[in-house]
């Protein structure tokens, strides 16, 4: 599998955001796979490029702070959601062999109107060997989406990847909910 994505025509700073994106895609362990699995001569299939491609399109000139994909094994499918320092990317991917379906979308964090947290194990009484907060899940109404937004740890992590600062996750969405009620 690529460690680095390159092309002639990428600045440092763009071979930089492609490297960490893909690095971000590679942490599930369904998309590793089904990426790999479907391989040609060193290459990545077309569905992987295009996802990533678009995403990287998508968070142009914004950091990407976490990225979270729900893969559906048994359709060899994944909605993708890429939180970025001020936008929020979904992606659909069916990466079935031969198939192209496909579609990905930016809205803008001004859109968050409320954030709350579930966190499991509470600070009073905490095992010293647990760290606080630990695994979270943040949960965001953002104006125009139907349902609220859950970002958790995810346990279709590759052992040893990238996993989201759920934390950070959770600051930087109250950072835009302060922000947004000041407009």
């Amino acid at each position: 599998m690529l460690s680095s994505i390159s092309h002639p025509s990428l600045s440092n700073e763009d071979a930089a955001s492609a490297d960490d994106l893909h690095d971000w895609l590679m942490s599930s362990r369904p998309l590793e796979w089904w990426a790999e699995s479907a391989s040609t001569a060193g290459g990545l299939p077309r569905w992987y490029t295009r996802l990533h491609s678009e995403l990287l399109l998508l968070t142009t000139g914004d950091e990407v702070e976490a990225v979270f994909v729900t893969p559906n094994v048994e359709k060899f499918a994944a909605v993708v959601t890429v939180v970025s320092t001020h936008r929020l990317i979904f992606a659909r991917v069916d990466a079935e062999e031969g198939s192209d379906s496909y579609e990905a979308h930016a809205i803008s964090r001004r859109g968050v109107r409320d954030v709350r947290v579930e966190e499991r194990f509470g600070l009073i009484g905490r095992d010293s060997r647990r760290d606080w907060p630990g695994d979270l899940t943040v949960i965001v109404d953002v104006a125009g989406l139907a349902e609220p937004l859950r970002f958790g740890p995810s346990p279709h992590t590759t052992v040893g990847a990238r996993k989201p600062d759920m934390y950070a996750v959770l600051q930087s969405f109250l950072a835009n909910l302060g922000a947004n009620r000041s407009l």
